[in-house]
């Protein structure tokens, strides 16, 4: 007699990590100000929310091809200080990859906590991503999908938070 095995539900597939750790560092150089706005929601799940700087677009100077573009990520949660993260990408319109250059880390009243130093890797943009919507803006003209959100990333990270 066979005995019937239950198959395990897939699980979902994770859009974020968690919060890398943050390499402190308050030198003036690397200091980054979000004034970027107005900001675009781009997706929202039980621990955080990621926006789009809309205002963050800027052409690479030396390559037609590359976008810049800032993309903030809110955590419903502060723990140990962190509230939210500029995460700063360049997207390669021609081969749609996407290649994080720098990551600085903000308290909830917007201080600077470090700066995180990502790897060198370019990484396919998968058509679900939230950074298929950022290259679909920056890349090709395309108007944001997501609603809107009003104030610094300051007042939008306290407006999600638990």
């Amino acid at each position: 007699m066979a005995i019937a095995q239950e198959t395990p539900a897939p699980q979902p597939r994770l859009r974020f990590t968690p919060p890398p750790v943050v390499i402190p560092n308050d030198a003036p150089d690397r200091r980054v100000v979000i004034v970027d706005g107005p900001y675009t929601l781009l997706h929202e799940d039980e621990a955080m929310v990621m926006y789009l700087a809309n205002g963050a677009f800027r052409p690479h100077r030396n390559n037609d091809d590359i976008i810049w573009v800032t993309a903030i990520w809110s955590y419903k949660d502060v723990e140990d200080g962190l509230s939210h993260m500029a995460v700063r990408s360049q997207i390669n319109c021609a081969d749609g990859t996407t290649l994080t250059t720098t990551i600085v880390a903000f308290g909830p009243d917007g201080s600077f906590l470090g700066r995180y130093e990502p790897g060198d890797e370019w990484r396919t943009i998968y058509p679900d991503s939230p950074s298929a919507e950022a290259q679909a803006i920056g890349c090709g003209g395309a108007s944001p999908h997501g609603r809107a959100l009003p104030g610094t990333p300051v007042d939008i990270a306290k407006s999600f938070r638990r």
